[in-house]
């Protein structure tokens, strides 16, 4: 089960469009008055610092990223724009684009430096979009790509909404990483495996009882234990209290679930569904969850 995330590209062009928005308002504990960080003078508000747990990229990091198919900036070209002369009404009077586009990456340059993180949000800004949408793999170049991209916005411009953005665009890698890193461990130690899983489902819900009840169940088919129908039944109870179209449960629940339903209906005869039989089948031939081909049916 492949996991994606679609962008729109015309709506993240929104979000580039907005960089540095909200910069005066939405810096905690400042006044009420307007303050643009491209335009004005440095004050105290410019003093706020971003989380250091949430900057995970080091300077050489950054090129890393770029690859052969990025359109870089040579350093006569950041030179240009360090001693471009930019109009003091540039962000409001300038409606040619391009224009528009060249006085903010030199106001960029020109209030930052040279650093790494302007060489790549300038530079992020100027790769070719698609107007369509696109599929973005999490764990892709593309979508490391989206995550630096956020993460030089709050460097230079460390605020509440840009924070929150950074946390917002990096919260679905880490739990894909997250989940790669149990499936693998659940294969390798099932034992193992259940006490990570346990720990974090009680991070995701809290300790609750239906969390003692979603690991127990988890542990039991995993080691190839006996439930018994009454323990489906409360599994059953516990699944539909945590999760629904919202808040979605792991491949891991899910599979226990069809499980647990398959258990159950034995005095029917009903044989195995096709989503059970390719998890069952995956789980024989130690093939992850999370790359079970759902397309060839």
């Amino acid at each position: 089960m492949k996991n994606h995330f679609i962008f729109s590209i015309f709506l993240l062009l929104g979000s580039f469009l907005c960089f540095g928005c909200g910069d005066s308002e939405d810096i905690e504990n400042t006044t009420s008055s307007t303050y643009n960080p491209l335009l004005d003078e440095p004050d105290k508000r410019l003093l706020n610092k971003p989380d250091k747990p949430l900057l995970r990229l080091k300077d050489n990091d950054w090129e890393k990223l770029k690859g052969d198919d990025w359109i870089t900036l040579t350093d006569e070209e950041v030179e240009d724009l360090m001693n471009l002369v930019i109009p003091q009404r540039w962000a409001f009077e300038t409606e040619d684009q391009a224009l528009h586009q060249k006085y903010r990456a030199a106001s960029y340059f020109q209030r930052f430096g040279d650093i790494p993180q302007v060489r790549y949000l300038v530079e992020y800004l100027q790769q070719p979009r698609k107007d369509e949408f696109v599929k973005v793999d999490l764990l892709s170049i593309d979508y490391a790509r989206i995550i630096a991209y956020f993460e030089a916005n709050y460097f230079l411009f460390p605020n509440a909404v840009n924070r929150r953005s950074l946390e917002d665009i990096r919260k679905p890698v880490d739990e894909e990483k997250e989940r790669r890193f149990l499936d693998r461990l659940r294969r390798q130690d099932p034992e193992v495996w259940i006490e990570h899983k346990h720990a974090a489902l009680l991070r995701r819900h809290g300790d609750i009882p239906e969390v003692d009840i979603i690991a127990d169940f988890l542990r039991k088919l995993e080691l190839r234990l006996p439930r018994t129908d009454k323990e489906c039944h409360s599994y059953f109870e516990a699944y539909d209290a945590l999760y629904d179209h919202s808040n979605t449960a792991s491949a891991y629940e899910f599979y226990a679930m069809l499980e647990a339903l398959h258990q159950v209906r034995r005095f029917v005869q009903d044989p195995p569904s096709r989503t059970l039989e390719k998890y069952r089948k995956a789980r024989e031939d130690q093939i992850s969850f999370y790359d079970i081909d759902w397309d060839d049916d």
